[in-house]
């Protein structure tokens, strides 16, 4: 069966939840884990294509008046 929370969120999750503050991570070790900087990726690809769309959608509603 397949998982439904991806390996690099179990990861980080293990991370952050360590015992032992000398192998929990940082704030800055989380922000920098590959979960974190894909999830961020994601969103910028999601704004930029929103914003690409509302100046498409501008344009086009200004020049069809």
């Amino acid at each position: 069966m397949a998982s439904l929370v991806e390996d690099d969120a179990i990861d980080l999750l293990l991370r952050m939840l360590a015992f032992d503050p000398a192998r929990r991570c940082t704030a800055e070790e989380a922000l920098m884990h590959v979960y974190v900087s894909n999830a961020v990726k994601c969103l910028l690809v999601k704004l930029r294509f929103n914003i690409l769309l509302g100046y498409k959608t501008k344009f086009f509603n200004t020049t069809m008046s």
